[in-house]
């Protein structure tokens, strides 16, 4: 995982190492669905979050949903993906976390 993160918000990039070019391409693999992994937040202040989650290739939201982190360490379920995906955590608007 790859991530930019500050004290309400975190942009990151989620990816499944067996979906490489060399893999899917050459070796003419079929990868495997990547299906309940977690990954734990730490740092960001409790309160409300707006979470999305992208699909790199059409550059779409393809879930958007509200999040109540209520600590600063907190493990978020990703949703099924093949390749990669990305996801932006944001304060949600008008909110502002807890100081």
């Amino acid at each position: 995982m790859l991530a930019w993160q500050g004290e309400d918000r975190v942009y990151g990039w989620v990816f499944n190492p067996l979906a490489t070019w060399w893999n899917r391409v050459v070796e003419k693999k079929t990868v495997p669905e990547t299906n309940g992994d977690r990954l734990t937040l730490a740092g960001l202040k409790p309160g409300a979050y707006r979470l999305q989650w992208w699909d790199t290739r059409a550059g779409t939201v393809e879930k958007e949903t509200g999040v109540t982190l209520s600590s600063p360490t907190q493990p978020l379920s990703l949703p099924a993906y093949l390749a990669d995906l990305a996801f932006k955590l944001v304060a949600a608007e008008g909110t502002s976390p807890a100081k």
